[in-house]
Order: C-alpha cells, then structure tokens, then sequence
C-alpha cells in the first residue's frame, strides 16, 4: 500500500528541504536509489534532503570510501541526469499525491474552505450494498 501511494505521489522542488534526495520520488523516473541502487549503497547520507545536496548552486557527495568501477559507472550515470542543479526559492516543497488531491487541499475541505476533495472517489471504487440485520423474528432491518 505504501509502495502504491509513493508511485502517485509527486515532487516540486523549491527550498529542498522537505524532499529526501534518495528516498523520494522526485525526478519522474522514479526514486534515486531504486535507480542507483550500487552508488544509494557508496553515499554516507542516506537521508539527505535535496537542499542537504546542494552548496554553492552545485550537487555535492560525499561517499563511505573511494568508488570501485562498478560505482563510478553508475556515478556518472547520475551525474548525467542530474546534470542541471534546481534553482532553491524560499517556499515549502510541494507534494501532491494523485495529480489533484494534496494534503493543504483534503484539510480545507474538512474545515469547509474548499468544495471538493475528491480523494475518495479515485480511492473507493464501487458500491458496497448494506448488509443489513436479521432479528430474532426473521425480519431483515
């Protein structure tokens, strides 16, 4: 389920600092280390955030130890699709899951500043009918 909601929640970068560099799904082809998995195990900070990754406006590394071949392959396989380093603004990351349905959107609707949510349609798929009670007497309520 987890797996599920990550692969329709997206990313828009602007500070940095509520994006997991690895860990989030932040480029559109899907999570760092999912795609990089031999250099996620070479990188010491794991939990960096995008803003954690970037001084002076370009990417910065910092490994466990020297990287083999295998590692620097894929090292510059990345270096490669991240060549443009994002522009930080001071403003919240934004994260949206399912396209329209984010988080500051769901809470105005349940305080009634906003018409629809729309969460649950795409969520709960079909009618469920009632079950209903039979009592002691056999009749179905």
């Amino acid at each position: 389920m987890v797996t599920m909601v990550q692969n329709m929640t997206t990313f828009t970068v602007r500070n940095g600092k509520d994006i997991c560099f690895w860990k989030d799904r932040w480029l559109d082809r899907g999570k760092l280390q999912d795609l990089f998995p031999v250099i996620y195990k070479a990188v010491k900070a794991k939990d960096a955030t995008i803003f954690d990754m970037i001084a002076n406006e370009v990417w910065v590394w910092d490994f466990k130890r020297p990287l083999n071949s295998n590692e620097q392959l894929e090292w510059d396989l990345l270096r490669s699709d991240l060549n443009q380093v994002p522009e930080l603004v001071e403003e919240d990351d934004k994260m949206e899951i399912m396209g329209n349905f984010n988080v500051s959107r769901c809470y105005e609707r349940l305080s009634g500043n906003l018409e629809e949510c729309g969460f649950d349609e795409s969520l709960w798929k079909g009618n469920i009918p009632n079950k209903g009670y039979v009592t002691t007497s056999g009749c179905k309520y």
